[in-house]
Parts: structure tokens; sequence; C-alpha cells
């Protein structure tokens, strides 16, 4: 506070009279009003939701070097088809095995 002294500067007596006057305002006068606009956010909620839901990984490369791993992975399809689909989680990998993942993994063995 010392240091501002040196450029402290001195009011007139009608800026003092101002400066009460503010003071002692009880009531501060309407302004125009602003109104903001609302936006519609349901069409921004509708299309992130739609962003977001879209897969955006692709399946694993089926590629198996050797015969053992065909013939494997042939037994195990098997289990899947035959066991029930309202869970498509692999028994494996614990991924999931979506109706378009078995028919890559027919479709690719199928040709084997």
């Amino acid at each position: 506070m010392q240091r501002d002294i040196v450029s402290d500067a001195h009011l007139t007596n009608e800026q003092v009279s101002e400066c009460i006057k503010i003071f002692e305002q009880k009531f501060i006068p309407p302004t125009d009003k602003v109104v903001f606009p609302i936006p519609n956010v349901i069409n921004y909620l509708d299309a992130v939701n739609e962003i977001i839901q879209v897969n955006i990984t692709k399946p694993a490369i089926i590629n198996f070097e050797i015969e053992e791993k065909t013939n494997w992975a042939k037994e195990e399809l098997k289990l899947h088809t035959q066991s029930d689909r309202n869970d498509p989680v692999c028994a494996f990998c614990g991924g999931e095995l979506s109706d378009e993942r078995l028919e890559q993994l027919n479709s690719f063995l199928m040709k084997r």
C-alpha cells in the first residue's frame, strides 16, 4: 500500500460527490433485457449418440498359419453355433462374437 501512495490522484469535489452517490445508491435502475437464445440441443444429442454408437473397430484378420489352428477354430466354431446365441461372447477370448463375425468365420473356414 505504501508503494501506491506515490501514484495517488486527488478527486475533484464533483468526482467525490458522484462516488458517494453511487455508494449510497439503494436501487439499481433497470436496463434493457437481454434475451439469450436457447439452442435446440436435441439435434446435437441425437447426432452425438449416433456417432458414439458406431463400431469403429475392425475384426481381427482371420489368418491361421498352421492347419492345426484351422481345425481347432472349426471345432470351436461348432460349439458357438450350437450354443445359445443370447450370449454373444467368445468362450476362448471373451471378446464380442457378433452374428457378422460368426458369418466371417464360417465363410473363411468353409473355404479351407
